[in-house]
């Protein structure tokens, strides 16, 4: 007979055995280490606490953490996530000194990348990750056909840690190489149907990475690419599990929604939710996560569609499932948990609910200044965005005190996103100049405020000059604004005069083309023209003027 298992109770002695052997060695080789080894599942039932208590203690026994290692969980674990990775990068060390086996090397390398991934540490991930693809290259140019699958799915990997860092146009290229590879492999003689599900998979994270670099035609079409050889497999009797087929289903709802096929995105999206549901109700550990992501998506799309009390639903959901991540794993799960929050205020904003949406959008701001504290290139995009939301908020009960930092900020984070690419981020740019430029105004602020519609002119008139049509409105709004502080700081005449005729052309032609948008405020520019056109000629100055439109 086997030997009996031991009692679950005694897992709950490992965390203070674990103390106690920091302080008194012998606890740990007379009684903590003995136990381990013939009982490592112990230290996975003792929980996320242990595994990592035991990983950094610097005596630990190498053959029980060896040990403990063999039973921890694969896959996704929001439970057990960064015990995992810390048990795991402990002896991956030991191994690879210990072998002069180049499979091994990349095998090892592969998955504690992707162990420290699923644990939120992105860039040791992606750095143990492109090791694990240089040596797998270096494999798969001797012997292909064991290696070449392997290199593949190492480059689908290593692509999603790369974009996790913000650096786009790498992943984008390595799914591109990916993608390319399992092509080749699916031509040969040998294919079978995993090898055509690697490829759908491949295009799948592709699609992804297209979308993210504002490539949305060619990203559809990758994700139908994948979705039709999952369909064609299906046909022929493969079967997929609950959770895989939500993924692509999530993938593809995303991707709709970014050519604004709303109603299409709804009904993959919502298969996702579903699968996701069932998913969870087997092994909610690994795909909480999972879900609390497609309720977030599925909620974007209810709201296009103004579907709004069911949006709202969807969105309190996936707030509430990441605030319980969040208590498991901060690291991995704190972007979630800010995107959702910030998806929620849209939502109670529709709603009506002003000071629910303000504390929501505030918080996604606070949770998003944190972690563009620790990496800016990934999250200043989604940081401007919330704290422009957060000031408009503000500013509809007329809070100008608070969004005048707030729209600083917002300034700022824009600056530094312009440096890296400006044709992306110079619009914002000068938007959130124009709004610092009003929020001073309001304040009386009006150095400040001329020195910030300045800056938005000038950015304007350079825009505009490369594409009129998206850019001439906004020009004339910020030469309207800019003549009005030049009068109320008593500029001279002739200078208002040429700048708030600037606008007024503008205007007018905007008018001629659109009048139902554009003529009330043409009426307006030209009307405050005629007011100061008789003081260019030496009349007393009639009156301040206040914001523009």
């Amino acid at each position: 007979m086997g030997e009996a298992a031991p009692p679950p109770y005694l897992s709950r002695a490992i965390p203070t055995l674990t103390a106690a052997a920091e302080r008194w060695p012998h606890v740990g080789s007379d009684y903590l280490y003995p136990l381990l080894k013939q009982h490592p599942q112990l230290a996975v039932q003792a929980g996320n606490a242990a595994l990592l208590a035991l990983a950094i203690q610097e005596s630990a026994d190498t053959d029980a953490l060896e040990a403990v290692e063999t039973v921890l969980p694969n896959g996704p674990h929001a439970d057990l996530a960064v015990g995992i990775a810390a048990i795991t990068h402990r002896v991956i060390g030991p191994r690879i000194e210990r072998t002069d086996n180049l499979r091994l090397h990349a095998t090892y390398r592969t998955e504690l990348a992707e162990r420290l991934y699923r644990a939120g540490f992105h860039e040791r991930a992606a750095d143990m990750a492109r090791d694990g693809v240089e040596i797998w290259r270096q494999l798969a140019d001797d012997e292909p056909f064991f290696n070449a699958p392997l290199l593949a799915s190492s480059l689908n990997w290593y692509g999603a840690y790369l974009a996790e860092l913000g650096r786009r146009e790498e992943a984008l290229e390595t799914a591109e190489e990916a993608v390319a590879l399992n092509r080749r492999l699916i031509d040969g003689d040998y294919a079978t149907s995993h090898d055509e599900q690697n490829l759908g998979d491949a295009l799948g994270n592709l699609a992804t990475r297209l979308s993210e670099v504002g490539r949305g035609a060619e990203a559809l079409a990758a994700a139908e690419e994948s979705a039709a050889i999952r369909d064609r497999l299906g046909a022929d009797g493969v079967r997929f599990s609950v959770s895989q087929d939500a993924t692509a289903q999530l993938n593809l709802g995303a991707r709709l929604a970014d050519q604004g096929r709303t109603e299409e995105a709804l009904a993959a999206t919502e298969k996702a939710v579903i699968g996701f549901r069932k998913a969870v109700e087997v092994n909610p550990a690994a795909h909480t996560f999972d879900l609390a992501m497609a309720l977030n998506n599925y909620s974007a799309h209810l709201f296009k569609a103004e579907r709004l009390a069911e949006a709202l639903a969807a969105a309190e959901e996936s707030v509430t499932l990441w605030r319980r991540l969040i208590l498991k794993s901060s690291l991995a799960n704190e972007q979630g948990l800010a995107m959702a929050l910030f998806n929620l205020g849209t939502c109670q904003v529709a709603a009506g609910h002003q000071a629910e949406a303000y504390a929501a959008t505030e918080e996604s701001a606070g949770l998003y200044r944190k972690l563009a504290a620790g990496n800016a290139t990934v999250h200043d995009e989604r940081l401007a965005t919330v704290l422009c939301r957060l000031s408009t908020l503000l500013q509809s009960e007329e809070r100008y005190d608070e969004a005048l930092p707030v729209t600083t900020d917002t300034v700022t984070v824009l600056r530094r996103l312009v440096a890296t690419d400006p044709a992306a981020h110079e619009a914002g740019l000068a938007q959130a100049l124009f709004e610092q430029c009003m929020l001073l105004t309001a304040l009386e602020r009006e150095l400040e405020a001329r020195f910030a519609v300045e800056q938005a002119v000038d950015i304007r008139k350079r825009l505009a000059g490369a594409d009129p049509a998206a850019h001439l409105p906004r020009l004339a709004q910020a030469l309207y604004a800019s003549s009005l502080l030049k009068y109320n700081m008593h500029d001279d005449m002739s200078d208002v005069l040429n700048t708030l005729s600037e606008s007024m052309v503008i205007y007018q032609r905007l008018a001629a083309a659109d009048p139902e948008t554009f003529a009330h405020t043409a009426r307006e520019v030209r009307a405050t023209f005629a007011e100061l056109l008789p003081e260019a000629e030496g009349r007393s100055r009639s009156r301040q003027f206040g914001r523009a439109p």
